[in-house]
């Protein structure tokens, strides 16, 4: 990986996007990251470090607007924190793909909550993962209904 691949990488991790939305927008795949992760320790724990960050700036924001009695602006952020993943999402995390199943699959949407962060933590790329929604038709149905809920839990509008 390039040094500016790193930069990209640790700067979205600090904004709150996630692992894999961070390794796409710097132009790679988690898996490939993870494995420079292996042989770069020191980047994985300034990878960590920066998740913390984001957590602790957006809990911040939401005892500020519950300090200042915004409740509308601290339901919003309260929900992000709610559903903020404090952890690197690496791949296969939840379990191989070789080992997926409907409950397994069900099991990941709930805990990761996030488009990106599903399929790395199954051991998917997004094609492989959009197939395996289509291909699986009541759990395409259920993780709409999920991401329903989720959306409709705050008005983010």
């Amino acid at each position: 990986m390039k040094d500016g691949e790193e930069k990209v990488i640790l700067l979205s991790l600090r904004n709150g996007l996630g692992f894999s939305k961070s390794c796409y927008n710097a132009g790679t795949a988690p898996r490939v990251v993870e494995e420079y992760m292996k042989e770069n320790p020191e980047f994985k724990s300034s990878c960590e470090e920066n998740i913390r960050i984001a957590y602790r700036t957006l809990a911040s924001v939401a005892t500020s607007y519950a300090n200042n009695k915004e409740w509308g602006r601290w339901e919003i952020a309260n929900e992000k924190c709610r559903n903020f993943n404090v952890e690197l999402v690496l791949w296969e995390s939840f379990c191989e793909k070789k080992d997926l199943n409907d409950m397994k699959f069900m099991q990941a949407v709930l805990m990761y909550k996030d488009e990106d962060d599903i399929p790395t933590a199954i051991g998917m790329n997004k094609l492989e993962y959009v197939t395996y929604l289509l291909e699986n038709n009541h759990l395409k149905k259920f993780i709409e209904g999920e991401f329903k809920k989720m959306r409709s839990t705050v008005n983010y509008g």
